[in-house]
C-alpha cells in the first residue's frame, strides 16, 4: 500500500466510525425486563418489575401478563436482578467518642452527610444501611437508617432507629467521669473524678439492668410531675423511649453474655435486638423461644490477619454454620460482616452459604429480614407493589462470589454502573469446542473479543456479562460459511483476479446481521460470477466486534485465495486456463524472489560500510556553521487507527536558503515517490504531501515537533482525521530532491511492480492462500487433480456432489470439498445425500450457502443434512473447523480454543436437532441477540 493510498484509506475508514449515540436510561418510569428477578420471596425466570414514580408498582414471570404500553423498556435478558442489599450495620464512628459510660444521648444521623461520596458501598449492591454509633461503651447511642444514594434530602428513612447497648469487653472500664475547672488555681477546689461502671465483665448486665431501670423510673418521674420532678437527663430520657418502644439493640458475642441480654429481656419484658450472638449456635432453642431477632456477625474476617484461636479460654467459638442452626430453629436474623469489612457483605452471605445455609435464605438475611429488623420493612428489603425501587443488576446470582454487581438503582434511579469490562461469560451443560472432546458442565471467558479461557470453571472479571445458559445448553464457536456472497447486493459482475473484493464490505448492514444473528458469523466472501483469470475470495466477519468503532472486525483476511469455474472445461483440457495462470504467477515470483535476494545482499553490504566508516575530519574553528536540523535522510512510521498495520518508509528532506522553506519527497517501498512541501518554524516541521490523486479532504498534511536532536513526533491529517507520525534521521547530508529516482550503481536495488492480479496466486503458491475449483463434473475435477498435482498448492474443489467417488484423489491432492448442506443426488434411481457419503468417504468436508443473506438458512440446512444421514459431528466440522482450515483462517475461527475469535453460539439444546433454538450469538464478545431485543 503506498503512502497516499494509506492516508485516503484512513481519511475513508474514520468516517465509517460513526458511532450510535448512548441512549440515556429511563428514571423512575420505566418497565424493566430480566433474566431472573429475586423478589426476596420468588423468583421469576425471566421476570419483570415495572416502575412508576420510583416505586414499584408490579413483578410478575414474563408472558403472564401484557407489558405496560405507556412506559419505556430497560432490557437486560442476561442479568438478575434483586432488591438492593440491606447493611444492618455501618459503624462510620467510634463508640469512645467521650468520657461518658452512657452516651445515650448521641444520635448517629445528626452526624450523618447525606453528601459524603459511598460509591464504593453502591459499587456493592448496598443501597441501606443502619448508620451504627459504634462500640465502645455501655450505650452509645441510637442509630438510624439510610439509604446510600439517590437524592440528598431524602435518603434518612429512619432518624431515630435502635438505641446501641454492649455486653461485651469493649464496655469495660471507662475512664473516671469528672471535671478540672477552667481556669484553674489554688482557691478552686479539684473534684476528684469519679469512677464509671462496667469494670468487671460480671458487672455488664448489672450495670445495663440498673441503668434501664433508673430510667424507667425517671421517666414515671417526670410524668408524675410535682415538686420531686426530676432534672431533665437526655441519657435517661433516651433509654427509658428506647425501651417503652422496643427500640432497643444489645451487643452480646459469648453464650454467657447471649444468655445474660436473654434474661434482660425476660426479666424486665423488654423486647430487643441482638447483635454478634458469634456463639450463638450453642443457644439456637433459647433464642427461638425468646423471639427476638438477631444480627449475626459472620465470623469470617477477611481483611485481616488469620486469627489462630489456640486454646485460651478467651478466645471466641464461631462456627460457619450458626446461620443455619439459626434458620433451622426459626429465628430471624440478619446478617453483617465483621466491623471493618462492611463491603463484603455478599462474601458474608456466602461463607454462610458454605456453612450450610440455603442461598435463598441467605438472601433474606441481606436483604427483606435485614429491612424488617431495622424497622423499615414496609418500604425497602423486596421487590414487590409499593416498596422503593431499589434494586441491583448483577451477572450471576445474587449470592454468587463469581456475580458481579453491574448496576445500582435507588428510587427508580441509576445511582452505579459498572465500567464496561469488554467480557463475556457463558455457562452451558455443554461446550462443543470443534477442536477436541466436549465439555461438560463448563464456561468460556470472551475478553476483549477473544476467547481467554475455557473449561470446566473460569475467572469472571468484575463488569463480566454472564449467560448461564442451564444444563441442557450447548455452546459452538460461530459458524462459518465456505462460500457466498452477502454483502454484494446481487451485484453479478465477474470482478478479475486484481480487483480486491473485500473492498465491498465497508461496514455491517442489515443484510450481514441477519446473518450473523442466525449463527453464521464468518463468510469465505465470493463473487457471483467468475472471471476467466480467477476471482479473488475474501474472509469477512458478518458483524462487529465492537458496535461504538466501526471500522475494525469486517474483514478477516484480505485474499483467502482464488477461485477459478471449471464448470465449462471440457475433460481433455481441463484447468488449462488455471495451468496458464500459475505459469504466470510463478514468474512473478520468481521476480520477487530476486529482489529479496538481492535487497538482502545490498542490506547487508550497507551495514558493513557503515562499521568501517571513516572518522570524520575536524571543522576549522574560526568558521562556526549554523546546525542545519531537518536537511537529510529520515526513517519515518504512521501508525494507528484506521491503519490495518503501521507503515514505513523514508523521506529527504532539504532546508532551502531562507532557512525556512523546505522540500522532499517521500518514498514506501513497492510505490511511487510523493513530493513534499513544507516548512520549518521553530521547532515545528510541517509537511503538505502531494498526492497524485484528488481527495474530498484535501492533501495529506504532516505536523511534527523537533523533540530532540535527529527524531521529530507529531501527526499526520487527512482532513479532520489524523494518525501517528514519528520520524528518525539516518543521515544528515544534503540530499538531491528527485522525483523517481533511478537505481545508481550501489544503490538500494528497486521493487517489481505489483500486479494485482497475479498477487493471489503468488500467495498461493508460497501456501498462503487457496486455488478453488468451481466444478461438477467428476472427470473434470479428476483430470483438474490430476493436473495441478505438481504444483504444491492448496486446492479446494466447489460443489462436486460425485466427490466421495474421488475421494482417494482428492484426499492425497485437495484439502476438502465445498458443498451446499441440502444437496440431493439420484444414484440407482434413490436420491441419496452428498454430504453423508463425502463424509463416509473421509473426505474433508465444509458447507457453503452461494447466497447473500440466504446464509441465514445454512445453520437450518445442516440440520436437513443430518436428518438425511450426516453425523452431528461431521455437521458441526463442516460448519466451523473445516472451512476455517480450508479458507486458511482457522487461527482465528472455526473452534473454541484460548486466544482465537470470541465468536460462540448458544442453543438450547443439540445445534441439530430441529427443536433447538439459538438463544445467543456473540461475535468478538458483542451478544448480538441482545442487542435485537
Amino acid at each position: 500500500m503506498s503512502l497516499v493510498r494509506a492516508l485516503l484509506v484512513c481519511a475513508v475508514l474514520s468516517t465509517w466510525a460513526t458511532a450510535a449515540p448512548v441512549e440515556p436510561v429511563p428514571e423512575r418510569d420505566f418497565t424493566l425486563i430480566a433474566g431472573a428477578v429475586y423478589t426476596g420471596e420468588a423468583i421469576y425466570r425471566p421476570g419483570v418489575v415495572v416502575v412508576r414514580d420510583g416505586k414499584i408498582a408490579e413483578v410478575f414471570k414474563q408472558g403472564t401478563r401484557p407489558l405496560p404500553t405507556d412506559l419505556p423498556q430497560i432490557s437486560r435478558p442476561h442479568l438478575c436482578v434483586a432488591p438492593g442489599f440491606v447493611l444492618a450495620r455501618l459503624t462510620p464512628y467510634a463508640g469512645r467518642r467521650d468520657a461518658d459510660s452512657l452516651g445515650a444521648r448521641f444520635n448517629a444521623v445528626d452526624a450523618y452527610d447525606p453528601y459524603q461520596p459511598a460509591a464504593r458501598y453502591l459499587e456493592q449492591g448496598i443501597t441501606t444501611a443502619f448508620w451504627h454509633p459504634g462500640r465502645g461503651r455501655l450505650i452509645t447511642g441510637r442509630g438510624g437508617v439510610v439509604k446510600l444514594g439517590g437524592p440528598a434530602t431524602g435518603r434518612v428513612i429512619n432518624p431515630r432507629g435502635a438505641l446501641c447497648a454492649h455486653l461485651d469487653e469493649g464496655a469495660l472500664n471507662p475512664p473516671p467521669r469528672g471535671e478540672i475547672p477552667t481556669p484553674s488555681s489554688s482557691d478552686v477546689q479539684i473534684v476528684p473524678f469519679l469512677p464509671q461502671r462496667p469494670s468487671s465483665r460480671a458487672g455488664l448486665l448489672p450495670e445495663l439492668r440498673r441503668q434501664i431501670q433508673a430510667a424507667l423510673r425517671y421517666d414515671l418521674e417526670r410524668e408524675a410531675g410535682g415538686a420531686d420532678r426530676p432534672a431533665y437527663d437526655a441519657d435517661l430520657a433516651e433509654i427509658a423511649a428506647a425501651v417503652v418502644s422496643g427500640e432497643l439493640r444489645v451487643g452480646a458475642r459469648r453464650a454467657a453474655q447471649i444468655r445474660a441480654a436473654l434474661e434482660l429481656a425476660r426479666s424486665l419484658e423488654v423486647e430487643l435486638v441482638l447483635e454478634g450472638v458469634s456463639e450463638g449456635h450453642a443457644l439456637t432453642s433459647q433464642l427461638a423461644a425468646a423471639g427476638l431477632p438477631v444480627v449475626y456477625e459472620v465470623g469470617a474476617d477477611l481483611r485481616r490477619d488469620e486469627r489462630d484461636r489456640g486454646t485460651h479460654p478467651d478466645r471466641l467459638d464461631v462456627r460457619a454454620d450458626t446461620p443455619s442452626r439459626l434458620s433451622a430453629a426459626g429465628v430471624r436474623f440478619a446478617l453483617v460482616p465483621p466491623a471493618g469489612s462492611e463491603l463484603e457483605l455478599r462474601l458474608a452471605a456466602g461463607y454462610a452459604i458454605r456453612g450450610g445455609l440455603s442461598p435463598e435464605r441467605a438472601l433474606r438475611a441481606i436483604t427483606t429480614e435485614a429491612a424488617e429488623i431495622l424497622a423499615v420493612g414496609q418500604r425497602v428489603g423486596r421487590l414487590a407493589q409499593g416498596y422503593d425501587a431499589d434494586f441491583v443488576l448483577l451477572n450471576g446470582a445474587p449470592w454468587s462470589s463469581e456475580s458481579h454487581v453491574l448496576e445500582t438503582w435507588i428510587d427508580g434511579a441509576q445511582v452505579y454502573r459498572a465500567p464496561e469490562a469488554r467480557a463475556v461469560v457463558v455457562r452451558a451443560g455443554t461446550i462443543l469446542t470443534a477442536a477436541g472432546d466436549a465439555i461438560r458442565d463448563g464456561a468460556v471467558l470472551v475478553q476483549d473479543g477473544r476467547i481467554a479461557a475455557i473449561g470446566s470453571t473460569v475467572f469472571v472479571p468484575r463488569g463480566a456479562r454472564v449467560i448461564d445458559a442451564g444444563p441442557d445448553a450447548v455452546v459452538t464457536p460461530g459458524f462459518v460459511d465456505a462460500y457466498g456472497h452477502v454483502g454484494l447486493h446481487f451485484d453479478r459482475s465477474a470482478p478479475k483476479a486484481g480487483v480486491p473484493i473485500h473492498g465491498a464490505i465497508a461496514r455491517e448492514d442489515e443484510a450481514l446481521l441477519r446473518v450473523a444473528r442466525a449463527g453464521v458469523t464468518t463468510v469465505g466472501l465470493a463473487p457471483w460470477q467468475l472471471s476467466s483469470e480467477g476471482s479473488r475470495i475474501a474472509a469477512i466477519k458478518t458483524a462487529e466486534w465492537d458496535p461504538a468503532d466501526r471500522r475494525r472486525g469486517m474483514v478477516l483476511k484480505e485474499v483467502v485465495g482464488l477461485a477459478f469455474d471449471l464448470s465449462r472445461d471440457d475433460p481433455g483440457n481441463a484447468a488449462g486456463a488455471v495451468l496458464g495462470r500459475i505459469k504466470a504467477a510463478r514468474a512473478y515470483a520468481q521476480q520477487w524472489a530476486k529482489y529479496r535476494e538481492a535487497l538482502a545482499k545490498w542490506e547487508q553490504q550497507q551495514a558493513s560500510e557503515q562499521k568501517v566508516e571513516a572518522a570524520p575530519e575536524p571543522v576549522a574553528e574560526e568558521q562556526e556553521a549554523k546546525p542545519d536540523p531537518v536537511s537529510g535522510t529520515w526513517s519515518f512510521t504512521i501508525s494507528g487507527d484506521p491503519l490495518p498495520e503501521p507503515q514505513t518508509g523514508e523521506m529527504k528532506l532539504a532546508l532551502q536558503s531562507d532557512g525556512r522553506t523546505l522540500k522532499g519527497v517521500a518514498t514506501v517501498p513497492g510505490s511511487p515517490d510523493s513530493e513534499l512541501d513544507g516548512s520549518l518554524e521553530g521547532t515545528t516541521v510541517t509537511l503538505e504531501i502531494k498526492a497524485p490523486v484528488e481527495s474530498p479532504f484535501g492533501n495529506p498534511v504532516i505536523t511534527a515537533e523537533l523533540d530532540a536532536e535527529d527524531h521529530l513526533a507529531g501527526s499526520l491529517k487527512v482532513g479532520p482525521f489524523a494518525v501517528n507520525f514519528e520520524a528518525s534521521r539516518t543521515e544528515r547530508t544534503m540530499p538531491e530532491i528527485k522525483l523517481n529516482l533511478k537505481r545508481r550503481r550501489g544503490g538500494r536495488p528497486p521493487a517489481p511492480v505489483v500486479n494485482a492480479a497475479l498477487e493471489p496466486l503468488r500467495q498461493a503458491l508460497d501456501g498462503d492462500a487457496i486455488v478453488a475449483l468451481q466444478v461438477s463434473d467428476l472427470a473434470v475435477a479428476r483430470e483438474a487433480l490430476k493436473a495441478l498435482s505438481g504444483e504444491s498448492l492448496r486446492v479446494v474443489v466447489i460443489g462436486l456432489s460425485d466427490a466421495d467417488l474421488l475421494a482417494e484423489e482428492l484426499n492425497a491432492g485437495a484439502l476438502g470439498v465445498m458443498l451446499a448442506p441440502e444437496s440431493l443426488i439420484v444414484r440407482a434411481g434413490v436420491e441419496t445425500s452428498p454430504p453423508a457419503h463425502v463424509a463416509g468417504a473421509g473426505v474433508p468436508l465444509a458447507f457453503f450457502s452461494d447466497a447473500e443473506d440466504g446464509a441465514a438458512e445454512l445453520p437450518w440446512r445442516g440440520v436437513l443434512a443430518v436428518q438425511r444421514g450426516l453425523s452431528p459431528g461431521h455437521a458441526l466440522a463442516a460448519l466451523t473447523r473445516q472451512p476455517a482450515r480450508m479458507l486458511g483462517i482457522d487461527d482465528r475461527v472455526g473452534s473454541l480454543e484460548v486466544g482465537k475469535d470470541g465468536d460462540l453460539l448458544v442453543w438450547s439444546g443439540s445445534p441439530f436437532a430441529a427443536e433447538s433454538r439459538l438463544e445467543a450469538v456473540i461475535v468478538g464478545g458483542r451478544i448480538l441477540t441482545e442487542e435485537a431485543e
